[in-house]
């Protein structure tokens, strides 16, 4: 998918990658849980993108569907 956002790694842009990480950790449990069907993340800093990310589902009624990057 195209963004309007250069793309840097989480390093570069100052940011912990390690806190990224726990943070698909926890969006991934929750999903496993049942909370949410699905969640999209984007993390910028200084306009450029160190994160994004779709998990899960989009839709599940009438019949399940796969959330992708470009689904609202």
């Amino acid at each position: 998918m195209s963004f309007p956002l250069s793309a840097g790694t989480p390093s570069s842009l100052g940011l912990d990658p390690r806190a990224l990480d726990r943070l698909q950790e926890l969006i991934t449990r929750h999903l496993v849980e049942g909370r949410y069907p699905g969640a999209q993340i984007a993390v910028a800093r200084d306009g450029k993108l160190a994160l994004f990310r779709t998990f899960g589902d989009a839709r599940l009624e009438p019949a399940r569907v796969g959330a992708r990057d470009d689904s609202l």
